[in-house]
């Protein structure tokens, strides 16, 4: 008789401990849905590498995450705001919310002295003078961060860097095209 209970207690612990498996078992998490960039996004990144430097600008066809702390946001604004140009908290938190995670960029237009590369490319190339040879003597790699905007799309706070270093740019929208309202460096190298 012992031995028919132990064997059922064992049975039942065998079986219990299968189950506990068999739930502690992760499937793996399903893939979130690819990013876009939005029209109004593409159309803020074309505006400035048309407005940017003369020599050529490689594009990294990768938003990326910004080079400060979200949370310094708040400080530079209250720089901002001392000077009378503050970033108006909706599109703060609309920054940080798109700047969780990358984005792929796709070719946004034909801009002269633009050209578009991978993440590898772009930010590892072997030497200065590879590097040139094969984008163009003073190319600059050109780093975008997702674009945060208020409800109706009038203003655009965006993070740009580049080999000498990153700002902040607050752009708004006037007769159909972007204006640069306020920018600040947030870093230089």
């Amino acid at each position: 008789m012992r031995q028919v209970v132990l064997g059922g207690v064992l049975f039942a612990g065998l079986s219990w401990g299968v189950g506990v498996a068999a739930q502690t078992v992760k499937e793996p998490a399903p893939k979130s849905p690819p990013c876009t960039v939005s029209t109004e996004e593409a159309e803020l990144y074309s505006t400035i590498l048309r407005t940017g430097r003369r020599f050529p600008q490689v594009v990294v066809t990768r938003t990326g995450l910004v080079h400060f702390h979200l949370s310094d946001l708040d400080g530079l604004n209250l720089q901002a705001a001392a000077q009378g140009r503050g970033i108006p908290l909706d599109v703060r938190t609309n920054f940080k919310e798109q700047n969780r995670a990358q984005c792929d960029l796709f070719a946004l237009a034909e801009i002269e002295n633009v050209q578009y590369s991978s993440q590898e490319d772009g930010e590892k190339p072997r030497s200065r003078r590879e590097f040139e040879k094969k984008y163009g003597k003073g190319a600059d790699v050109v780093v975008f961060s997702r674009v945060g905007f208020n409800p109706d799309k009038t203003l655009a706070l965006v993070h740009v860097s580049g080999g000498a270093g990153g700002a902040l740019y607050l752009y708004e929208k006037k007769n159909k095209g972007w204006t640069l309202r306020w920018h600040a460096e947030t870093w230089a190298s």
